[in-house]
């Protein structure tokens, strides 16, 4: 039975090139390794199809995440996956034969598409079947580093970009249009990943960590990491862990959330902010809450993968204030948080996991 989704293709950048030119052995070892790794990290929403040369074809049902930065995200932790790996692999290794020095030259390509797919089942393993698969085979081999000079990238068709509902977002990604034989012409969006991946090399992590924390809160969620991550992130489902009235966040101009950005929450008249100031998508989230007389508590929601799901760890620091004074009267005054916090967070926990249920059963 044939399906709506997207369909995802990965593949190495250089990678004819490199094992021509090369030690056919460890050119090829280090192709594996490199596949063997992405392989591993792939999680819900996306999930892993087969392996083919060196492309790894994946897919995610229609309606299987909340919003599309979600699979944008997870596209980019993909690629810092592949980059960490490869730099790692080149640090660490003492060969000094040409595919071993070589190895920097390879990169990344994906490719997202929206469209219809059916399984099909050839020498007991399932194989992605249709005209959209055979297009986004087709658009994994075009010329698309030549016309655009970038090697690491996400190619997204228009299709996909608009079911994704990251218009805005695409706005500043390059265009591209590729003719497919028998198909017609495709167009889409090229996304530079490697700048994705030059920030998150640079960014410093600011965790709450749980030998630190004045406060540590375990719940738990039956659903993957990704989808976990939504229901802590998006507004409308933050609001149920804090109990607020309701939770607005100021976006980019893009539409994306953030570093930077700010949760404003409220409890009946009353407002509080969130300001991040860590976004690691499927792992942790650091916000500083601006707390009542002039106080500043910091915490992180850290993701635990778990064979059932998704661990959800709240780690909360001491709060603190303009001075060391301030700091310790504000202390005093906040002793009682921690059973207001932990209530808090339990009772929301329930929530969530009541409306997951209710939307299993629909």
């Amino acid at each position: 039975m044939s399906q709506k989704g997207y369909i995802l293709v990965a593949n190495i950048f250089g990678y004819t090139a490199f094992v021509k030119q090369t030690e056919l052995e460890h050119a090829q070892s280090i192709v594996d390794d490199l596949l063997n790794t992405l392989i591993e990290s792939f999680q819900p929403p996306l999930i892993f199809s087969k392996i083919e040369g060196d492309s790894i074809f994946a897919y995610t049902p229609e309606n299987s995440f909340i919003k599309g930065q979600t699979v944008l995200e997870a596209i980019e932790n993909l690629y810092c996956i592949f980059a960490v790996t490869k730099e790692s692999m080149h640090r660490n290794t003492v060969c000094p034969c040409k595919a071993c020095k070589a190895m920097t030259d390879l990169d990344l390509k994906l490719v997202l598409h929206y469209g219809t797919y059916s399984f099909t089942t050839i020498n007991s393993q399932q194989d992605l079947i249709g005209t959209d698969v055979m297009a986004i085979r087709h658009l994994s081999k075009s010329p698309i580093s030549d016309a655009t000079g970038i090697n690491g990238f996400a190619f997204i068709t228009s299709d996909c970009v608009e079911a994704l509902g990251i218009e805005d977002i695409a706005k500043s990604f390059k265009t591209y249009s590729e003719n497919c034989e028998h198909i017609g012409i495709i167009n889409g969006f090229v996304y530079d990943l490697n700048p994705v991946w030059e920030v998150t090399r640079e960014q410093n992590k600011i965790t709450v960590i749980p030998e630190d924390a004045w406060l540590v809160v375990d719940t738990f969620l039956p659903v993957p990491s990704a989808l976990a991550w939504e229901y802590i992130t998006e507004p409308s489902y933050r609001r149920l862990w804090l109990k607020a009235s309701g939770i607005t966040v100021d976006r980019n101009e893009n539409g994306r959330v953030g570093i930077g950005n700010t949760y404003i929450c409220a409890h009946g008249k009353y407002k509080i902010n969130q300001v991040i100031v860590d976004w690691r998508p499927f792992d942790y989230l650091t916000v500083d809450t601006a707390m009542p007389l002039k106080g500043v508590q910091r915490s992180t929601t850290k993701l635990t993968k778990q064979d059932s799901g998704t661990k959800i760890s709240w780690y909360f620091d001491r709060v603190t204030g303009l001075n060391s004074i301030h700091t310790f009267l504000l202390r005093l005054l906040f002793i009682s948080m921690k059973g207001i916090l932990t209530n808090r967070l339990k009772r929301g926990s329930e929530t969530v996991l009541k409306m997951i249920e209710k939307e299993v059963r629909t």
